[in-house]
């Protein structure tokens, strides 16, 4: 090898060695007790398996996995396993929205049917106004059908789920206050199609995790097939670790459907930090950073704030949490689907911000571990979170047995229903929800909806009892049948569904 060439060489293999140290954590004294922090608080909330990464400064000094992929196999998980990061993926949506709203293709604010001109809402002066700020802002005063069941794998479509949207009726007036729809954002990502050709899932694909290295990342479930380094989805039920399957949500994908693991969502993490710059390139214009970023609506304080620990605001941007903490500003956003949980949260000021992906659902480990890094960013006195969250969760477990115990005590025993039971049998309808079927046996009832029969055991009068509706809330859900005039079931209602009308 001549000279030229062994300084060739010996030049690649700087360029190498640098690339490989801006790559790993650059781990500091302060962060040298998070993992023993991380393992302890696993255990408080019994979570199987965690990754987490920490960005300070720009730079990345913490990624690292905890615990196992699956509570049954003795699988560890790397800043490679894969999780689904659920609700965290609508800050995607609104950036992928920005991304046109720069081209000059869409506007935040010109009138839904503009962009899709099929697109009605049950109030005409609201299906007129309504724009893509408030859709993605959650303001649009619809309670939305987010019940996962009617988002099934086969059943309705994107366009036949937003379409079935024109038959809701106002829940609050317009613009009046806040309350999470995930079909308003499912809506909101259907204006990519209609205005580039490209699917939700392929503009993701080829305008964010293209650009920004994200190669493992993706938007279905089903695209985790074959690769080994997956998380599995698990509950606590009955205080014990389940593991579950995972659901299929393509439908709803614009609203929680990405895949991701830390060292992805690191990349992600460091395109927010830098307000749209990537490599020297613009791939978000400041301005729209900014907007994404501002309120759009407020939410009340106490919303609890003992959720927002010394939050002075709260609002929501353009599919991101906005509050205060300790004097800086705090923009999150959490997610829960499929039996796991996940944080994506940044302080923009002070270029800092982590990730957290885990494969327990609904479990507020993620607060616990995004004030503990935050304390540590900001030089803030050390303190445990894990009691303070601890208290929140038992005080929300209390609430629902509290209204579990009130349903009972107010449970009429010794009634019967007042027809057969071969009355309440039959087809039933929504015109939003579609059509369920209740089919009798001599002692019992069963319903039927998307696939799924459950059994009915009677409550009193006209009230049964649907077991296990909603696994995760643990909430006693009762169906109550309507007896007309005439002595004829004219429809039933049940909370989260609605009322069907019988067909005759």
């Amino acid at each position: 090898m001549n000279r030229h060439s062994q300084l060739l060489h010996l030049t690649s293999l700087f360029v190498l060695m640098v690339s490989l140290l801006m790559a790993a954590p650059v781990m500091g004294d302060k962060w040298k007790d998070l993992d023993q922090y991380v393992v302890g608080s696993m255990q408080r909330w019994q979570v199987p398996g965690l990754a987490l990464a920490v960005v300070e400064d720009g730079r990345l000094v913490f990624s690292k996995g905890f615990g196992r992929r699956d509570i049954l196999v003795d699988e560890p998980v790397t800043p490679t396993t894969m999780f689904a990061i659920g609700s965290a993926s609508k800050a995607f949506t609104s950036t992928a929205l920005g991304m046109l709203v720069d081209q000059g293709k869409i506007s935040w604010d010109k009138p839904m049917e503009d962009y899709l001109p099929g697109f009605r809402l049950k109030d005409p002066w609201v299906s007129r106004n309504i724009n893509l700020r408030d859709m993605l802002s959650h303001r649009t005063g619809l309670k939305g059908a987010d019940i996962l069941w009617v988002w099934k794998e086969g059943y309705l479509s994107r366009e036949q789920l937003v379409e079935s949207i024109r038959y809701e009726a106002q829940a609050f007036p317009f613009r009046s206050q806040w309350h999470y729809n995930n079909l308003m954002v499912l809506a909101a990502g259907q204006v990519i199609p209609a205005v580039t050709g490209l699917s939700w899932d392929d503009y993701i694909k080829e305008n964010i995790f293209r650009p920004l290295g994200m190669n493992a990342s993706n938007t279905s479930v089903r695209a985790l097939t074959g690769i080994e380094d997956v998380a599995r989805p698990h509950l606590l039920q009955s205080g014990k670790v389940v593991g579950i399957a995972y659901r299929n949500i393509d439908r709803i994908a614009p609203a929680g459907a990405i895949n991701s693991n830390i060292t992805d969502m690191v990349q992600w993490l460091n395109f927010q930090l830098a307000e749209g710059h990537w490599k020297g390139q613009i791939l978000l214009q400041p301005r729209t950073v900014l907007t994404i970023r501002s309120p759009q609506i407020t939410m009340p304080i106490p919303y609890p704030v003992d959720a927002v620990p010394g939050a002075h605001f709260l609002g929501y941007g353009l599919c991101w949490f906005l509050h205060d903490y300790h004097g800086v500003k705090v923009v999150e956003h959490g997610g829960n689907i499929d039996g796991m949980t996940a944080m994506v949260a940044m302080v923009p000021e002070r270029k800092s911000g982590l990730v957290v992906l885990c494969n327990l659902g609904t479990t507020r480990i993620r607060e616990v571990l995004m004030y503990k890094i935050f304390d540590i960013i900001l030089g803030l006195p050390e303190t445990d979170w894990n009691p303070h969250f601890l208290r929140l969760e038992e005080s929300s477990q209390k609430a629902v047995a509290k209204a579990n115990e009130e349903k009972r005590c107010s449970r009429i025993n010794g009634t019967t229903p007042s027809l057969p039971l071969s009355s309440y049998a039959g087809r039933y309808h929504n015109d939003q929800m579609g059509e369920l079927y209740i089919t009798a046996a001599p002692d019992r009832l069963f319903l039927s909806y998307q696939g799924r029969t459950v059994d009915l055991s009677h409550w009193h009068y006209e009230t049964f009892l649907l077991p296990e509706w909603n696994i995760e809330d643990h909430a006693i859900d009762l169906l109550t049948f309507v007896v007309g005039s005439s002595g004829v079931v004219e429809s039933l209602h049940e909370e989260s569904l609605g009322t069907f009308s019988k067909v005759k």
